[in-house]
Parts: structure tokens; C-alpha cells; sequence
């Protein structure tokens, strides 16, 4: 289990796949500096202000692209599912 430590925040990722550990904690750490930066009145694209413009667009595009194909399969997974149970 990867784990990392970011001031006493305790970031777990159980994969042994290294883009998957990366793209789970960097949600952790980016859903906690949001939760931080709004109760302080910060602007949240200060999180990813080490990316350029064109890198986040790259960045937003992968993601949603892997969101989409998250989706579908958690929804067929559940259309399988309900179609067993009627068996």
C-alpha cells in the first residue's frame, strides 16, 4: 500500500499500479486543499497553478475521458447485476 504524509494528512492508496496510486492521492490532496482554500476565501485554480494552461486542459480532457468509460462500466455492471437477480 503506497502511502503519503502531507502535513498530517494521511493520503492511502492500495493499488499496485503506479498511475492509479498517483491519480488516487492527488484527489485526495486536490479534494483537501479545495475543502481548505474555500474556507480561507482562496480561489481553487490556485491548486493547479503549477500546471500550464494547455496542461490542464490535457489533464481535464484524460480525466473526463476516463470518467466516461468509469461511468458506463459501473452502469453496466449494475444492468448485469439487476438482470441476474431476475433470474
Amino acid at each position: 500500500m503506497m502511502e503519503k504524509n502531507w502535513r498530517n494528512i494521511n493520503m492511502k492508496s492500495n493499488s499496485k499500479n503506479e498511475l492509479v496510486k498517483l491519480i488516487s492521492i492527488c484527489g485526495q490532496v486536490a479534494e483537501h486543499k479545495s475543502e481548505k482554500f474555500l474556507e480561507s476565501g482562496k480561489d481553487e485554480a490556485m491548486i493547479l497553478s503549477a500546471l500550464s494552461e494547455n496542461e490542464q486542459e490535457q489533464l481535464k480532457a484524460l480525466l473526463e475521458k476516463l470518467q466516461k468509460i468509469w461511468l458506463s462500466e459501473h452502469a453496466e455492471h449494475h444492468r448485469h447485476k439487476k438482470e441476474t437477480e431476475l433470474v
